[in-house]
C-alpha cells in the first residue's frame, strides 16, 4: 500500500496526463510501471523492449510464480537453495 503522499503524487500524474501532458517516469518499482500507459525497458542505456504493460507481459517469455509466506527471511533461505 503507497503512502498518502505517493498517491497524491500519482493522482497528479494521472490528472496531467488527462490534460494532454506527457510524462517520462524511471522507476524499478513494478507497482508504479503497471501505473504507465506505455513503457521502454532499458538495459546499460540500450532499450531492448517497448510496449504497453500487457503487451510486455504477453511477450515476455517467463513464468510469474506468486508466493505467500509469514516468514520471508526463512522462505528466502530455503528458495536460494533450491535450483
Amino acid at each position: 500500500m503507497y503512502p498518502r503522499n505517493c498517491r497524491d503524487f500519482w493522482e497528479q500524474l494521472f490528472d496531467l496526463c488527462d490534460q494532454g501532458t506527457s510524462i517520462l517516469v524511471s522507476t524499478h518499482y513494478m507497482d508504479e510501471v503497471e501505473r504507465c500507459h506505455k513503457l521502454a525497458i532499458l538495459e546499460d542505456g540500450i532499450k531492448r523492449a517497448d510496449g504497453t504493460p500487457e503487451q510486455l507481459m504477453n511477450n515476455i517469455a517467463a513464468h510469474l510464480v506468486e508466493i505467500e509466506a509469514n516468514e520471508l527471511k526463512l522462505l528466502k533461505r530455503q528458495l536460494i537453495k533450491l535450483p
